[in-house]
C-alpha cells in the first residue's frame, strides 16, 4: 500500500498542478473574449468559445483527479478501484491537454 500511497500522491500534486497551469490559460481566453465589445459578429468571438471549451476539459478531468486521489487517501482501505479511476483520469488529463495545446496553437498560428 505504500507505493500505492506515494503514486496517488504524486498524482494528486501533478493534477493538482496541471489544473492552475490550465486554469490560467483559460483565464487569458475568457478575458480576450469579454474584450471585444458585444456587437462582435459571431465568426470573430466562436474561435475563444471552442478555445474556452478546449481548455476546459483539462483543467475538469484535473478537478476530478485531484478528488478521486483525496478519496483515495482519506479510505482506510486500500481500494483498487479508486486508484485506478485516479492514475486513468489524470493519463486522460495529459492527453487532452496536449490535444487542446495543439488545436489551439494550430489555430491561431495557422487559420
Amino acid at each position: 500500500m505504500g507505493a500505492h500511497q506515494d503514486v496517488i500522491i504524486t498524482v494528486l500534486g501533478a493534477a493538482a498542478a496541471l489544473a492552475g497551469l490550465v486554469l490560467v490559460f483559460l483565464g487569458i481566453v475568457v478575458t480576450t473574449y469579454q474584450s471585444y465589445p458585444g456587437d462582435t459578429p459571431a465568426d470573430v468571438t466562436s474561435g475563444f468559445r471552442q478555445d474556452a471549451i478546449l481548455t476546459l476539459v483539462p483543467f475538469t478531468l484535473g478537478v476530478a483527479c485531484v478528488g478521486l486521489s483525496i478519496i483515495w487517501l482519506l479510505l482506510t482501505k486500500n481500494n483498487q478501484g479508486l486508484y485506478i479511476a485516479a492514475i486513468v483520469v489524470f493519463i486522460v488529463q495529459l492527453v487532452s491537454l496536449l490535444l487542446a495545446a495543439g488545436l489551439i496553437t494550430r489555430r491561431v498560428l495557422w487559420t
